[in-house]
């Protein structure tokens, strides 16, 4: 066609390519699913340019002005992955559908700068419940348990049998039906 685009890539560059570009592609997808939550939990046909920014800021650990003086996310500045935001402000639904019915903003932006801080605010509740759920599947792994062998469904049942030692004194036979 007349406005195909054509690429060229040194052998070495083009995996590196293929890499970056699936990267790009599984951020893409978790941005929108970020998108469709905020867009459920605050009930809105899409989110505006600003919020967009607000949370890019939030991703990038950079100082953001919210509510209650200025935050700054120190603990994330490495950066916050698109599903772990989604997933905080999964978390955070109940605190938010409260604060959104509850308390009364000056504006929209107010109202999500107040929304986020909440849910930035338990990002480490995410990441707690991220590091147990890894501590547990290796722990399953190296007992020889797969999460993936849900076909077979054991019962796992420990018994100990060990000795009472029986006394002279021991007068608990009274207090059996």
């Amino acid at each position: 066609p007349k406005n195909e685009l054509k690429e060229y890539y040194h052998e070495a560059c083009y995996p590196k390519h293929l890499e970056e570009k699936a990267f790009k592609e599984k951020e893409a997808q978790q941005r929108d699913e970020l998108n469709e939550t905020m867009k459920e939990i605050f009930m809105r046909p899409q989110m505006g340019v600003y919020i967009w920014t607000l949370v890019t800021a939030v991703r990038n650990g950079d100082e953001i002005g919210l509510i209650n003086g200025r935050y700054k996310a120190q603990r994330y500045k490495e950066g916050v992955s698109y599903s772990k935001l989604n997933e905080a402000f999964k978390y955070s639904r109940d605190d938010i559908d409260w604060a959104l019915r509850n308390k009364d903003f000056t504006s929209a932006i107010a109202e999500f700068k107040y929304c986020l801080q909440i849910a930035v605010g338990n990002l480490i509740h995410v990441e707690t419940k991220e590091e147990n759920y890894e501590r547990v599947s290796k722990h399953l792994e190296l007992m020889g348990m797969n999460d993936e062998e849900d076909d077979e469904e054991e019962e796992y049942v420990s018994s100990f049998n060990y000795d009472v030692d029986k006394d002279e004194n021991d007068i608990s036979f009274l207090f059996e039906d």
